[in-house]
């Protein structure tokens, strides 16, 4: 994913911020710092890690809130979770849907 796409799907209407995370690194937050605090990104970070490891290998898709955001976790190639914090459920999931195409 290059900085363009990044930036292209952070001006998605609804979008805050993204991170990727792989359970073996540090998470990669980009755009989430005026939505989250440190705190609070570990503490997200740390909670999907846990669930993700509980979860079914076959999973592709959830959602949950978190501080107020529509947190949505997407299972892509490799091992990676893309986390997508959105500011509205009803029109956010299905413009992530339509740019992970």
């Amino acid at each position: 994913m290059n900085k363009e796409v990044v930036q292209d799907f952070l001006n998605l209407p609804g979008i805050a911020g993204i991170a990727l995370m792989d359970g073996r690194s540090r998470p990669y937050f980009f755009g989430i710092d005026q939505a989250l605090n440190f705190q609070q990104k570990e503490t997200l970070a740390l909670g999907i890690q846990q669930v993700i490891e509980t979860t079914p290998a076959d999973f592709e898709f959830f959602e949950f809130q978190f501080v107020g955001h529509q947190i949505h976790i997407y299972k892509l190639s490799h091992g990676i979770i893309l986390l997508v914090i959105g500011h509205s459920k009803k029109h956010t999931v299905l413009r992530i849907r339509r740019f992970l195409q």
